[in-house]
């Protein structure tokens, strides 16, 4: 084979070794590049089966939830999104149910999205409602002082829901004082206190008793799930009284709205008017604030259902104060371990604060079918956590 000229000689022999190396670089470059992409493409995929495994637990977390507020919730959710990305929730009919949820990574181009799914069983905690005495149960808990300078007594919304006669199974238990004044009975049942005034036993109809323990107040949980998933720009009618950028509902003097079954995260509830919650056929209204309830006087604030248990109102721990002073009576479970409570109208329920107090001229029947068996918690049953990937 002839040589060519260029390629003879000291020069030509550096030309070759020349291009030999270039040829070597540019496989190693290729190499290189080949294997870095591969570890970015492994970086980036174990980041989004991080962030899909992570809104899987995400999903379960919020259906929990849900199912706490709610045992026979099933609705589930379908590419709900949250933290950059989304997660899908499948609720079944088993009791308790099984709930399927898949999480889904925010996609990046070029490189799609991952999913990954999770599975458990609803194991459910549940507590009795703390009955104590004559089968009543807790009209008025409290944190620091219970009071009642009006009525405190008792009836079963099962038995009639609008009695004209009431019970005397309205216990009212206080980690602190229970306090009342004098003229009259005020609380119909039993009073428990763990420190500080106890109330005249003239003004209980049944024992007065000094604790030898305290006991911890439930709390408002179910305003978590709420706070993510609600029905805010849905339930309420019209929906020209609720700001969306505040999240307050104001209800003017002389107007009246409606409230749908379903679940609300306020920050200030206002009523002036008529807030009507429209529980008449069935369903649950639970409305969580992270502020504080003004029912002023003159308003009228009613669960048409007259169920107590089918309005529940909670407070998100603001440590304020919540007003009731309707016209009207309010069948309601009221709930806000940090903040007080004052009742200055006819309610028909219970009450759980820091402070609870019920104003003279007021009453609380107590609901006694608020102290049966109640959920207290609901948690992944143990041994039944499954996970995997999704295929996309």
């Amino acid at each position: 084979m002839r040589v060519p000229k260029a390629l003879r000689g000291t020069r030509g022999s550096g030309l070759i070794l020349s291009l030999i190396a270039l040829t070597a670089f540019s496989m190693m470059a290729v190499v290189v590049y080949r294997v870095t992409r591969a570890q970015v493409r492994e970086s980036l995929q174990v980041k989004r089966q991080a962030q899909a495994q992570a809104l899987a637990e995400a999903g379960l977390e919020v259906a929990l939830n849900q199912l706490y507020i709610n045992q026979s919730w099933a609705a589930g959710y379908t590419k709900a999104s949250f933290g950059g990305g989304s997660f899908t929730v499948a609720v079944s009919t088993d009791s308790p149910p099984w709930i399927s949820v898949s999480g889904y990574s925010a996609a990046i181009p070029g490189f799609g999205s991952v999913a990954r799914s999770a599975r458990a069983r609803a194991a459910y905690s549940v507590s009795t409602g703390a009955v104590v005495g004559a089968g009543g149960g807790y009209a008025m808990m409290a944190q620091s002082e219970a009071a009642s300078y009006g009525t405190v007594n008792s009836y079963s919304s099962t038995i009639n829901p609008d009695p004209a006669v009431f019970d005397s199974n309205a216990n009212v238990w206080s980690n602190a004082a229970v306090l009342t004044t004098a003229g009259a009975v005020r609380i119909y049942g039993n009073a428990y206190y763990y420190s500080g005034t106890a109330p005249s036993a003239a003004t209980v109809s049944g024992s007065v008793a000094k604790s030898t323990y305290t006991q911890t107040l439930p709390a408002s949980s179910a305003c978590a799930a709420i706070k993510i998933t609600n029905d805010n720009t849905t339930g309420l009618s019209p929906q020209s009284y609720y700001n969306p950028g505040t999240k307050d509902v104001a209800i003017p003097a002389g107007m009246t709205a409606t409230l749908a079954p379903g679940n609300y995260y306020f920050r200030r509830l206002t009523v002036n008017g008529v807030l009507n919650v429209n529980t008449s056929t069935g369903g649950t209204a639970n409305i969580c604030v992270s502020s504080y309830i003004r029912a002023n006087a003159g308003c009228q604030f009613n669960n048409l259902g007259k169920i107590p248990a089918r309005l529940m109102i909670y407070g998100d721990g603001a440590n304020t104060t919540h007003n009731f002073r309707c016209g009207t009576p309010l069948h309601a479970k009221i709930l806000d371990k940090s903040s007080t409570l004052e009742i200055d109208q006819t309610v028909y329920g219970r009450v759980t604060g820091n402070r609870t107090r019920v104003r003279a001229g007021a009453v609380l029947h107590f609901d006694t079918e608020a102290s049966a068996a109640t959920v207290t918690g609901v948690s992944a049953a143990t041994g039944t956590w499954t996970a995997g990937f999704d295929r996309l």
